[in-house]
């Protein structure tokens, strides 16, 4: 307290000399400077706080007014940070008179201060003091340094050299205080980077498996060095040692102690102390973040399965692909691989990707390289490969062409074994389970249609054999060629009805364009009656159709005919006398219409029954006379009129006309003998049929007819109608004459 009362003497001399009598004073109780471990101390560290405790013995501080702490070099000696505040206390709104209790202010310790020893004592301007001035003692503090924490990442002691830093291309530093960066140590990371724990591109990267040497190159100018992982103590063998080895990822600082008296963090990002110590740390610093670098030995199978497994399998005739990773997760990383055969030790590729077809031991050499200094090498793990044998399949239907709708079969040749499953394609679409587990299929082909397969396509199967062991094999190809069957129809109804001398041609053709060859039958497998796609068709029956397409595919077809013929009868002739009335007598239909060959009179021409007057001699009506089914006959008879005959010789009688002419050959009324009645004159004799058509004439007749027409063809049997004119006779003779060929 010398230099204090020294002080009290100075300022009462200058205030005796000022004529001033009173004045406001300040008087320090206490500085509390203690060591780390709590104990007083008079050596007080750069960056420390202490609590420095002062009253004001006469006098008062004004309300509303500031008592600060200064701090001056000892002795005078000049130096930037004499007379500088290091704690203050701002006072409420109430005058403080003295005597005053104690006083209690934090003073703080400049970091960037030189070693010496130091007066501090309290300031405050006349306007704070009633009366002012303010007299003050001081009390007396050595600032010793701090003890230097310096990490240095000795490369040469690692034991691969194998060190690469993401966030920075030159070598990390510590930072001195009053020296600045400090060569060999590791800096602060920049504020552009952001360290992740467990990430390939973090702050400081070493192979895992290897070892970092970081050291504190100051470390005999502290007493004890605290290491921390992850802010928390790393419990070491020896902590006071100013080295370490790193093996794991993590955060890593260090605290270093001077005699138990002060400490540093250096080597943490940012300012301040742990808060471990009893102090705050600048939120979101940890350290300097290491990471041990992984290179990703992960193994993957391409293919089946798509994973490595114990024992790696795969079936006879296939390969597997075992495949390391391609790309490093790291922008300037890239990998190289050396595969290895694990029996010979030949190596196979230097590809990430090994194919492998024979059965053995394999694995790989990688080695990850970043930028041109760093690369990690490891082996991956060892995969064993075996090789299966693969089931067999083979279709034994040969392909060929068919006609779609008939039965197809497919087998497979081989032994079926149940544990086996048996899966069938077609066109490459799967029939499972339609068809069922089987090594046979037997369909009908229309029931492909499901798969979008039909008529004029193409039916390829396979068979896919798998065992148990899940090895497959799929049998070559069988193609079926389908083709359609024709499908016929008729250019009429499958249904005709004909009427009696009708006739209609019938074409087959086919529906579904399939060119076809047609057969008309009269029964199955009977008479050819077509040999093409047209039938003409006059009579009643069954007929048969027949088409064959392409690969002799057949189809059938039934066309049934019946005969709606009806049947009209004109009634017989008749020989009437001249001016009389004719009876007509139409049957056979429902609807009758008579006519003539000549002018005639009816009294109705549309009643069967009609009445009629022939106008002259040898007429012929017709009756036309329709069905209730709609078929149309005609019938005809004639009228002969009797007119009186002028015979040559009036005594002359006519003993028997011949009515019969029976051509066989037996001499017996062969021919139409008509001399009686032509007596010797030059006759002219007509026949007609019983439709009106002359089909014989003589102009000289010499009864010979022999039932022809008149160019010497058979007339069919049937009734006929002869006429015989005579010179000087209008007419001699008409009658009827029927020609029988067919005898009983």
């Amino acid at each position: 307290m010398r230099m204090r009362k020294i002080l009290l003497v100075l300022v009462s001399v200058f205030m005796t000399q000022m004529g001033l009598r009173a004045q406001t004073t300040f008087d320090i109780i206490s500085f509390a400077t203690l060591n780390l471990d709590g104990n007083v101390t008079l050596e007080i560290c750069p960056g420390s706080s202490h609590d420095l405790t002062f009253s004001i013995t006469t006098g008062q501080l004004n309300a509303f007014q500031v008592a600060e702490v200064r701090i001056i070099a000892k002795g005078g000696v000049p130096n930037p940070i004499n007379n500088s505040v290091v704690g203050s206390f701002p006072n409420g709104a109430s005058d403080i008179i003295a005597p005053s209790a104690p006083i209690t202010v934090t003073v703080d310790i400049p970091s960037l201060i030189s070693t010496s020893d130091y007066l501090f004592y309290i300031f405050a301007p006349a306007t704070a003091v009633t009366p002012p001035p303010v007299v003050t003692d001081t009390v007396e503090r050595s600032i010793i340094p701090n003890p230097r924490s310096v990490l240095v990442l000795d490369t040469a002691s690692v034991r691969f050299d194998n060190v690469f830093l993401t966030d920075t291309t030159a070598i990390l530093k510590s930072f001195d205080a009053f020296t600045g960066p400090i060569g060999g140590g590791i800096d602060l990371i920049p504020p552009s980077a952001t360290p992740v724990p467990d990430r390939k591109d973090s702050t400081i990267n070493f192979c895992n498996g290897d070892s970092l040497y970081i050291w504190n190159p100051d470390s005999l100018s502290a007493n004890e060095h605290i290491w921390l992982l992850n802010g928390a103590p790393l419990p070491v063998a020896t902590p006071n040692e100013g080295h370490i080895w790193v093996y794991q990822s993590g955060y890593y600082s260090l605290m270093t102690e001077r005699a138990n008296t002060c400490e540093d963090s250096a080597a943490y990002i940012g300012v301040g102390r742990p808060s471990i110590f009893g102090s705050t740390f600048t939120t979101g610093t940890k350290g300097v973040y290491f990471h041990t670098y992984d290179v990703d030995t992960t193994l993957q199978r391409i293919g089946v399965g798509n994973a490595v497994g114990k024992p790696t399998r795969f079936c006879r005739g296939d390969s597997v692909i075992l495949q390391a990773r391609q790309f490093s997760s790291h922008p300037l990383g890239s990998y190289s691989y050396a595969w290895v055969d694990f029996l010979t030790g030949d190596t196979l590729s230097d590809q990430f990707q090994l194919v492998v077809k024979q059965p053995g031991d394999y694995f790989a050499f990688i080695r990850e390289t970043i930028g041109t200094n760093f690369s990690c090498e490891v082996f991956t793990n060892t995969v064993t490969v075996e090789v299966d044998p693969i089931p067999g399949s083979e279709i034994g239907t040969p392909g060929n062409t068919l006609c779609f709708g008939d039965t197809l079969t497919v087998q497979d040749t081989n032994f079926y074994v149940e544990s086996n499953l048996y899966e069938w394609f077609v066109n490459g679409q799967s029939m499972f389970p339609m068809f069922g587990d089987t090594n046979l299929v037997r369909l009908d082909t229309t029931a492909l249609i499901s798969f979008g397969i039909g008529a004029d396509s193409i039916a390829t199967f396979t068979l896919v054999v798998t065992d148990t062991l899940g090895c497959d094999s799929v049998s070559l190809p069988v193609s079926f060629n389908f083709v359609r069957y024709p499908r016929i129809q008729f250019t009429s109804s499958d249904t005709l009805r004909l009427c009696q001398g009708d006739s209609v041609i019938v074409q087959a053709f086919t529906t579904n364009n399939v060119p076809s060859v047609f057969t008309w039958f009269d029964s199955p497998g009977g008479n050819v009656v077509s040999n093409n796609a047209n039938l003409k068709v006059k009579d009643d029956g069954v007929f048969y159709a027949k088409a064959v397409g392409p690969n002799g595919c057949e189809s059938y077809d039934t066309l049934y005919v019946f005969d709606l013929s009806i049947f009209a009868d004109a009634g017989p002739d008749q020989t009437i006398d001249s001016g009389a009335v004719a009876q007509l007598n139409g049957s056979g239909g429902v609807s009758y219409y008579w006519y003539a060959n000549k002018p005639v009179y009816f009294n109705n021409p549309f009643d069967p029954k009609a009445q009629t007057i022939p106008t002259s001699d040898t007429t012929t009506y017709y009756v036309e006379v329709v069905g209730a089914n709609g078929c149309v006959d005609i019938d005809s008879m004639q009228i002969f009129i009797k007119y009186p005959v002028r015979p040559i010789d009036p005594n002359l009688i006519y003993s028997n006309i011949q009515n019969v002419v029976t051509p066989n050959g037996d001499g017996i009324n062969d021919g139409l003998d008509l001399s009686e009645i032509m007596a010797g004159d030059r006759c002219e004799l007509t026949i007609i049929n019983r439709w009106g058509s002359e089909v014989y004439k003589s102009a000289n007749y010499s009864n010979n007819w022999e039932g022809a027409d008149s160019g010497g063809n058979p007339l069919p049997d049937g009734t006929y109608y002869y006429i015989m004119r005579c010179p000087n006779d209008d007419f001699r003779l008409k009658g009827a004459v029927t020609i029988i060929r067919s005898q009983p």
